[in-house]
């Protein structure tokens, strides 16, 4: 596939077929990553897009990890001209490497990674997000939401990854998918929703339209 502005020069881009197991109905060989722990580039590139759509000026990426996902969010922000990620990751090492992959980008100015438990740091936080990435463990996603709208602390936008129906048991257990699936659809039904998309090509995204 041909390299997004976003992305960075020389970044190996592999086929998710070919990183992870996927039943027919998800169409993985259509979609594209960097590695087996990274979103799918087409699904951060419909963030980027909703970035520049939204012009929000804090979002909300919980589970960081290489800092993929941070690169698409900040390097929208700064086509903005404005908007700060505040990426929530709890492994020190893990938050060593997005500081650095933003600093080389020079996307530093529009992120802040914060190196805590996503929980404890949500009940906690004075930020209100514009827009919100769970992409953390998913036994917690779900939980992190519930304490954002718990606390009025999100609107516009909830995103959860990797909500495909058809996972394969390689990939993760089918009751532990269906239980995430299952809170993710009672979040849905809060009042602070208005509507729902659930894409399932790929490893599958749910993306929750909230009123403010």
């Amino acid at each position: 596939m041909n390299k997004l502005p976003w992305i960075p020069n020389k970044t190996p881009i592999k086929n998710e077929a070919e990183i992870h197991p996927h039943e027919d109905v998800e169409k993985a060989h259509l979609f594209h990553a960097f590695d087996g722990g990274s979103t799918e580039i087409e699904i951060l590139n419909w963030l980027h897009a909703t970035v520049l759509m939204l012009k929000p000026k804090y979002i909300l990426e919980t589970g960081g990890f290489e800092g993929m996902g941070t690169l698409a969010l900040a390097h929208a922000c700064c086509m903005n001209g404005f908007g700060k990620v505040i990426v929530l990751e709890n492994l020190p090492n893990q938050c060593v490497k997005i500081e650095s992959i933003l600093e080389e980008n020079n996307l530093s100015k529009y992120a802040e990674v914060e190196c805590h438990d996503s929980l404890q740091y949500l009940n906690r936080t004075n930020y209100l997000f514009d827009m919100g990435f769970f992409d953390s463990d998913t036994a917690i996603r779900p939980k992190e939401c519930q304490i954002c709208f718990d606390r009025n602390i999100i609107r516009n936008l909830a995103v959860f990854h990797d909500t495909s129906p058809y996972r394969t048991p390689h990939f993760t257990l089918p009751h532990l998918q269906q239980k995430y699936r299952s809170e993710i659809n009672e979040l849905s039904n809060k009042q602070k929703v208005a509507g729902i998309f659930d894409c399932t090509l790929s490893r599958g995204f749910i993306a929750l339209w909230l009123r403010d």
